[in-house]
C-alpha cells in the first residue's frame, strides 16, 4: 500500500447559480451534505435554493500499513508481504493444418506466477538461516494465500545482500530458502543438516535450542547461547513430555522432535513435496528451492554511498540499509504447472554460482553493482542480474512493484459520521458487484453503548471496506446505506437503491495534498485555491498555525495529511457560523 494518497473521490456539485463563491456561509452549508434520495426529493431545508446538490458520498483511504495484519490476497507487515499477481490477458490459440498434412502445432505455456509471499530479513538474525519465532504470523498468511490459490505450486527463492563473496552469499541464501521449505513440509532432517553444517555461524546451536524451547512454552532462561542449568532443565522437561531419554542434552533424537514441535508452532498447516513446482522429484529440491546469492538486489547503492559504506566504521549503517535485499520469496504458479528438474535453470541450493551466471543479462554485472545514483527495482527495473528471475517478478508486488494494492475506504453518513456495519455494494473495474459489510459491530443498542467514543458511536477501526488486489489505476463504485437495528451477520443485501453512492478513482498521483483534499470532500470549486481556502477556514481552530491564504503552505499541507490519514474530518452536525 501507499501513504494514504490512493483514491480520488470525485464528488460533484452542480451550481445553477454560482453565488456560493461570494457567500462563505453558503459554502459552509453545502460542503459534506450527503443527502439521501428522499431528502433531495423533499427539498431539505439544509440545501440553499440557489444550488442543486448532486453529491453522492464521502470516503477516505487511510495510510499505508493500515492493513498490516495480512490477508489471504494481499497483506503487509513488518515481517513480509503476501499478494496476488495481476493475471495477464489470455490470448486465443491460433492453429492451422500443415501443408503436407503432417506435423503438429505446438504451444508452450509460459511460466507465470499468480501470487507471492516475501519474508523480510527481520525474521532472521543477521547472517542467520534459523527462522525466528516472530515468523509465525507470516506463515499463517502464507497458508491463507495457499487456500485462496488452490492447486498453485510453490517455489522458494532465497536472496542475500550485495556485500561480500558471491559463493558465500549463495550458500547463505540457499540455506534460508531450505529453512523455510523445511518448515512447510516438516523436513526435520533438512534442519538437522543445517544445524550440524551451518551451526552457530548461521544462528543454530544452543541459541536456537533456547529460542525453540521458549516458543513452545518452556523456560530455558535468557538466550545466552550456553547450555546452563536452566536450559538443561527445560530440555529435560521436553524430553520427559515426548518419551525421550531424559538427560538434559539436546542430541539428534531430541532435536528431531524439538524441530517438529517448533515447526508446528510456526506454521499451522503441513504441505507436501507434491505441492511444489517440481513435486520434490529432485532429492536436493531443484526447482522447488534455490538460493540466488546477491544477484538480484531490490536496491543498489550509488557509487558515493558504496564508497562510504566500504569503510569499517560504516558497516552497521551499510548492513541496515541493505536489509531490504536480504529476503526469502515464495512464488505460487498457475495451477497445473509442473517443471521437471532437468528443465529448471536455477542450480541446487548447495551448488555453485556458474549456472546462475548463465542466466544473467548481458549487462548483469552492471545492473547489480553501484552506478551514479541509488536505484530501486520498483522504479528502474534494472537491478536484477538474472533475467530469468527478473521475468518472473517484474510486476510482483512482493518485489515492490506497486501495480496492485490493498485499499481501505471508510463510509460515512451525510454528516461525516462513520457507519459501522453499513451494507455496501462494491463494484471494481471489470468485476461483478460484491455485497460487503463495513467493519464494525451491528447497530444494536448494546453494541452502540459498548462502542461509544467521544464524537460518535464508531471505533477507530469501524466503517471500513477493505479491497484486496486492486490493479491500478482503477475505478470502484461504492453504494451504501445506514445499517438497520435489525441487521445481523446473516442479513442479506438490501434491495436497491442504496442511500449513498460514490465512484472511487484510485491512482498513483503526484499532487498528494490536492488528492487528499478531494478525498476530504473539498471539491466545490474547479479552482484549487477556493478548495484549499475552504479547508483552511474549517480547520483553523484545530490547527492554529494554518495561514488562510488559499495556498498549500507547509502548515496546511501538514494539516491535510493529518486529517486525511487519520480519517478524522470535521463533523458537520451544524454549519459553520462564520469564516
Amino acid at each position: 500500500m501507499h501513504d494514504g494518497s490512493l483514491a480520488t473521490l470525485e464528488d460533484v456539485v452542480e451550481y445553477y447559480d454560482r453565488g456560493g463563491r461570494a457567500n462563505p456561509d453558503l459554502d459552509s452549508e453545502i460542503r459534506l451534505l450527503h443527502l439521501t434520495a428522499d431528502e433531495r426529493s423533499a427539498g431539505s431545508g439544509r440545501v440553499p435554493r440557489c444550488c442543486k446538490l448532486s453529491l453522492k458520498g464521502f470516503g477516505l483511504v487511510p495510510p499505508s500499513g493500515a492493513d498490516s495484519g495480512g490477508n489471504a490476497g494481499a497483506g503487509n507487515s513488518a515481517g513480509g508481504i503476501t499478494a496476488t499477481h495481476f493475471e495477464p490477458e489470455e490470448l486465443p490459440l491460433l492453429v492451422s493444418p500443415s501443408v503436407a498434412g503432417k506435423g503438429k502445432n505446438t504451444f508452450r505455456m509460459e511460466l507465470i506466477p499468480v501470487a507471492c509471499w516475501k519474508l523480510n530479513d527481520v525474521r532472521f538474525a543477521f547472517a542467520s538461516s534459523f527462522v525466528l519465532p516472530e515468523t509465525r504470523g507470516e506463515f499463517v498468511e502464507l497458508m491463507d494465500l495457499r487456500k485462496s490459490h488452490p492447486g498453485a505450486p510453490f517455489s522458494v527463492f532465497g536472496h542475500a545482500d550485495p556485500t561480500g563473496d558471491d559463493a558465500f552469499n549463495k550458500t547463505l541464501s540457499g540455506h534460508r530458502a531450505e529453512s523455510v521449505y523445511a518448515v512447510l513440509i516438516r523436513d526435520t532432517d533438512r534442519w538437522e543438516s543445517l544445524y550440524t553444517s551451518a551451526g552457530a555461524s548461521e544462528g543454530w546451536g544452543t541459541a536456537s535450542i533456547q529460542q525453540m524451547l521458549t516458543a513452545i512454552g518452556l523456560d530455558p532462561g535468557p538466550q545466552t547461547g550456553s547450555m546452563n542449568s536452566r536450559t538443561k532443565s527445560a530440555v529435560e522437561q521436553f524430553q520427559s513430555k515426548n518419551g525421550l531419554n531424559v538427560d538434559g542434552s539436546p542430541g539428534s533424537k531430541t532435536r528431531a522432535k524439538l524441530f517438529r514441535a517448533y515447526m508446528d508452532f510456526l506454521c499451522p498447516e503441513v504441505m507436501t513435496k507434491a505441492e511444489f513446482l517440481s513435486k520434490g522429484a529432485d532429492p536436493q529440491g531443484k526447482g522447488d528451492i534455490q538460493g540466488c546469492s546477491e544477484f538480484n538486489p531490490v536496491m543498489v547503492f550509488s557509487k558515493e554511498e558504496a564508497a562510504k559504506f566500504s569503510k569499517p566504521e560504516n558497516k552497521g549503517d551499510r548492513d541496515a540499509d541493505n536489509a531490504v535485499n536480504r529476503r526469502v520469496m515464495v512464488l505460487l504458479f498457475r495451477p497445473g504447472t509442473v517443471v521437471p528438474p532437468a528443465k529448471w535453470p536455477c542450480p541446487r541450493t548447495r551448488e555453485g554460482v556458474e549456472a546462475c551466471r548463465k542466466r544473467f543479462w548481458s549487462d548483469g554485472e552492471k545492473r547489480r553493482n553501484a552506478q551514479e545514483v541509488r536505484r530501486e527495482f520498483k522504479d528502474t527495473k534494472d537491478t536484477f542480474a538474472c533475467r530469468f528471475y527478473h521475468r518472473l517478478v517484474v510486476e510482483s508486488p512482493c518485489e515492490g512493484v506497486q501495480t496492485m494494492q490493498t485499499v481501505r475506504i471508510r463510509v460515512f453518513d451525510r454528516f461525516a459520521k462513520p457507519l459501522p456495519f453499513a451494507p455496501c455494494l462494491v463494484t471494481e473495474s471489470g468485476k461483478s458487484p460484491k455485497f460487503m459489510r463495513a467493519s464494525g459491530a451491528p447497530p444494536s443498542p448494546s453494541n452502540q453503548a459498548a462502542n461509544q467514543t467521544k464524537d460518535n458511536n464508531a471505533k477507530i477501526d469501524d466503517a471500513f471496506l477493505t479491497l484486496r488486489d486492486v490493479k491500478l489505476p482503477a475505478t470502484v463504485n461504492v453504494k451504501w446505506s445506514r445499517p438497520k437495528p435489525s441487521d445481523g451477520p446473516d442479513t442479506p443485501a438490501p434491495a436497491e437503491p442504496f442511500e449513498f453512492e460514490l465512484d472511487v478513482f484510485i491512482d498513483l498521483p503526484d499532487e498528494e495534498s490536492l488528492l487528499r483534499l478531494k478525498n476530504l470532500g473539498y471539491v466545490l470549486s474547479t479552482e484549487d485555491e477556493d478548495n484549499i481556502r475552504s479547508f483552511q477556514f474549517d480547520y483553523k481552530e484545530r490547527f492554529p498555525d494554518i495561514e488562510i491564504d488559499g495556498t498549500l503552505n507547509p502548515p496546511t499541507v501538514s494539516a491535510i495529511k493529518k486529517v486525511h490519514d487519520s480519517c478524522d474530518p470535521v463533523l458537520k452536525n451544524q454549519p459553520s457560523s462564520s469564516r
